[in-house]
């Protein structure tokens, strides 16, 4: 246990692949006795698995199984398929199953035999990984070393996807860097080939690409090699010059105006086997792809990459791929234009006003502006600019990011116009209608023939969405910490008084022990409270909340709130005033959901007021409405906290001894649980120690009768009835004996199986009238087993009930659509249990075999 909490604890950090690999293989070995251990991660696309950290093996071994393919005949890729644990105790089972991988399976020769265990690493139904181990003698995999071994892969799992996601975050945003650094050299690029070469080196090292190239078309609509980069010269002198209306696929891109994707050696079509040839075949084929360069009407050529192996283009590298194919587009476009400028004027003008980026021409020495496009007015929000420097610096309002005034001698313009080239500065600017936001600017000189600037080109791209987006992550991801670190204290708090009593249990022995086991209790139930809270705004977040309205006083509501928050506000020796009618307030509503609402917060405005201070719960009808108040003289709320008090995990400041506690979910379940019932809830406060009303107003519904408001208790036991034969599995042996305990003092006949197959061995000799099966048991779960049940003669129709930990969202329709007539999430009332049993199994035991 102290293993796996240690590997649960290393493998809860954000650590890379190959550590999360590293820590896994050498827990793995260290604590089952494992010869040797392998990891491998599923590639993209999921064909092949690769290897990202082993110990143990001999050399040769790490090589050989550096990357292997996702084929059923070989276990470890069989256990990734199916996503299920595979174990066998000898080579004989091995050999058995998997005749073809016996054969090229490399392990020492000093081992007489041997055992395997293939796991899975599964995230959500998929496989993300595997981990192999192998074991130097025959071995039997016990029900508890399965155990741990599952709960190992599951661990390592979340922490292989956690990394694969941080890896892909780190990606995309090496791929934006990349693509703002292609775009800041691109417009200081000169010639057609420097455009070339530059985007074909950002694009294929963004990637990761083994070679790029850029072929433009010539007057002729013939495409020609323009710049590349290591691409090999075989496949070079095969296209360097490729004809308008060749039946290659480079042309056809270029005609047809549309990115084309060869991944694999079958997607190349029949009629091009030349191509196979160049590009290898099986699994050394070259996968590539190619994106036409398109301005307006026109194609300026076409852009290739190609990876060393068959590889499927994820969509963020696609997305990059047409962003650097834009870019550079964008690029040679501009290139042609300056080159053809004093022929084509009126053309490059016509181009030039389709880009997204803002661009500024302007004529020395004055800075007369010559050509302003509507990107430039777009990003200004304003209809036209004038053409003198001194009226256009007043409206442009170009600072430096910090809002510093750049000089007008400093103006990137200006610098252009002197005979300076500005490359990609960030400026911060003030638009027309109020706003500001950001830009790149880079500015260059046209210089005449004898060196002096001809004209001054200026361009604005806007990264005021991007420089948001990126301030958005960076507050989500300190709010993410924020909440880890807070719900880390919040969870050891509690554990560590439980420990404590536990040990003076033990000290004390059998002497007298309810003080301690008090404190247990608490404890644990505060445990349970802040798991339900996270269960709570899970539900309502994916719309699983579920409400039994119905007519009902508010007074009734109001009692129960008061009776559930009244030991916390009585503990801090508070006054609680309480005005609400006992009549005349009815609304439709759920009562337990709606005391629920009442009671956070009711609990709420105690924990934020001070010992001895006030709380006042009130209520009245408002029109159509009935409104309801809860007032505190507590610690208030400060005016950048008050518009984000109901978003979850949201909380007010506190010290380092976090006193008031929570997860801050408080709010947030009582604004989805208003709004589930047609209401709205709002804050008020006049700031920091001016204390709090929270405002629920709900639709007002009159009593039609009496009845209709009554205030029937939905938690009054059931009568008893006669015994049941109970069928309880659960490999938890604590939970079972509990369990069995309990339901035996009730009167019931209860046999346990820890797992599926002793459970169907068991209803041989045993038909129950009711079975509790829990969801998470080895060999085969829950589900499985209820699907087996179901097919037995005489278990047709007989009561099948979810006993399970898992409570999210969609669990309980899984369970229902398995054959579950019942899903109850642990931890459950012992009272609610014995009534559910009671109420499912309607047949006595004498009528049943």
């Amino acid at each position: 246990m102290s293993r796996l909490l240690e590997l649960t604890s290393r493998l809860s950090e954000s650590i890379p692949a190959d550590e999360v690999a590293r820590i896994v293989v050498d827990q793995a070995v260290a604590a089952i006795g494992a010869v040797t251990a392998l990891m491998w991660k599923v590639d993209d696309p999921s064909t092949h698995a690769v290897l990202v950290g082993a110990t143990g093996n001999e050399p040769g071994v790490l090589e050989r199984y550096a990357r292997i393919p996702l084929e059923p005949w070989l276990p470890m890729a069989d256990a990734i398929l199916r996503c299920e644990p595979l174990f066998f105790p000898s080579r004989a089972d091995f050999r058995q199953r998997y005749e073809i991988a016996e054969r090229q399976v490399q392990v020492s020769e000093r081992f007489h035999d041997l055992s395997y265990a293939c796991l899975p690493l599964v995230v959500q139904g998929r496989a993300v990984g595997g981990v192999a181990l192998v074991f130097p003698h025959p071995h039997d995999f016990e029900a508890d070393e399965r155990m741990f071994l599952t709960v190992l892969a599951h661990h390592a799992a979340q922490a292989l996807e956690r990394a694969i996601l941080f890896e892909r975050e780190k990606t995309a945003q090496a791929h934006l860097e990349r693509v703002k650094q292609l775009t800041a050299a691109l417009s200081s690029a000169a010639t057609l080939e420097e455009i070339a070469a530059l985007a074909t080196q950002v694009g294929a090292q963004a990637l990761d690409l083994a070679a790029a190239a850029v072929w433009s078309t010539d007057e002729h609509g013939d495409l020609r090699l323009l710049g590349s980069y290591r691409t090999r010269e075989q496949v070079i002198a095969s296209v360097r010059h490729i004809a308008a209306d060749s039946t290659l696929p480079l042309a056809q891109v270029a005609r047809e105006r549309r990115p084309l994707y060869h991944e694999r050696e079958s997607d190349v079509p029949a009629e091009h086997p030349g191509i196979a040839d160049a590009m290898g075949r099986g699994d050394a084929f070259r996968s590539y792809a190619m994106l036409p360069l398109v301005r307006g009407d026109h194609t300026l050529g076409v852009m290739g990459f190609s990876a060393d192996r068959p590889r499927r283009f994820a969509p963020s590298e696609r997305a990059l791929m047409s962003s650097v194919a834009e870019h550079c587009a964008d690029a040679l476009a501009r290139a042609r234009l300056y080159d053809d400028a004093r022929r084509m004027e009126r053309r490059l003008q016509s181009v030039l006003e389709r880009l997204p980026i803002g661009i500024f021409v302007a004529r020395p020495p004055s800075g007369t502006l010559v050509f302003a496009n509507h990107a430039v007015t777009h990003i200004w929000r304003t209809d036209a600019f004038p053409t003198s420097v001194e009226e256009r610096c007043r409206i442009l309002k170009l600072t430096f990011p910090d809002g510093r005034p750049i000089p007008r001698d400093e103006l990137p313009m200006v610098r252009a116009l002197k005979g300076e080239v500005v490359d990609g500065i960030e400026a911060r600017i003030e638009r027309q209608d109020g706003t500001s936001g950001a830009v790149q600017v880079s500015a260059a000189p046209v210089l005449k023939d004898d060196g002096s600037v001809e004209l001054a080109v200026a361009t604005f791209v806007d990264v005021t969405a991007e420089k948001a987006a990126l301030a958005a992550a960076d507050e989500a991801g300190r709010e993410k910490d924020r909440f880890l670190a807070m719900l880390g204290h919040e969870l050891r708090n509690p554990l560590a008084p439980i420990v404590t009593a536990l040990d003076l249990m033990r000290l004390h022995g059998a002497g007298e022990l309810e003080r301690e086991r008090a404190v247990i209790e608490r404890q644990a139930r505060h445990l349970v409270r802040l798991v339900d809270d996270l269960l709570e705004v899970s539900r309502s977040v994916h719309g699983g909340l579920r409400l039994e309205r119905a007519p009902i006083e508010l007074a009734v509501v109001a009692a129960d709130a008061v009776e559930a928050a009244g030991p916390l506000i009585e503990e801090r020796q508070q006054t609680l005033t309480v005005s609400v009618p006992s009549a005349g307030l009815v609304v439709d509503a759920d009562r337990g959901r709606l005391a629920q609402v009442v009671t956070n917060l009711l609990k709420n405005a105690s924990t934020y007021t001070p010992h001895g201070g006030q709380v006042v719960l009130s209520a009245h009808a408002d029109g159509a409405h009935v409104t309801l108040e809860v007032a505190d003289n507590g610690t208030g709320i400060g005016p950048d906290l008050l518009p984000r008090i109901f978003d979850p995990f949201i909380q007010g400041p506190q010290g380092l001894d976090r006193r008031q506690g929570g997860l801050g979910l408080g709010l947030a379940i009582a604004r989805q649980l208003i709004a589930s019932h047609d209401g709205t809830i709002e804050a008020r406060s006049e700031g920091p120690e001016r204390g709090t009303t929270i405002i629920v107003k709900l639709p007002c519904r009159p009593a039609s009768s009496p009845a209709d408001a009554a205030s029937h208790d939905p938690a009054q036991p059931t009568a008893r009835s006669i015994g049941r034969r109970v069928l309880l599995v659960e490999d938890n042996p604590d939970a079972a004996m509990l369990l069995a305990s309990a339901l035996t003092l009730a009167g019931h006949d209860v046999r346990t199986a820890g797992d599926g197959p002793s459970a169907l061995t068991l209803v041989g000799s045993y038909v129950p009238d009711i079975a509790l099966l829990d969801v998470g048991l080895p060999v085969m779960d829950g589900y499985e087993l209820a699907g087996q049940l179901r097919r037995l003669p005489g278990l047709e129709k007989t009561p099948l009930v979810a006993l399970t930990g898992y409570a999210r969202g969609g669990d309980r329709e899984r369970a229902l659509a398995s054959g579950f007539n019942e899903h109850v999430a642990k931890p459950v009332p012992l009272r609610d249990l014995l009534d559910l049993v009671d109420r499912l199994s309607s047949a006595g035991p004498g009528d049943r075999p």
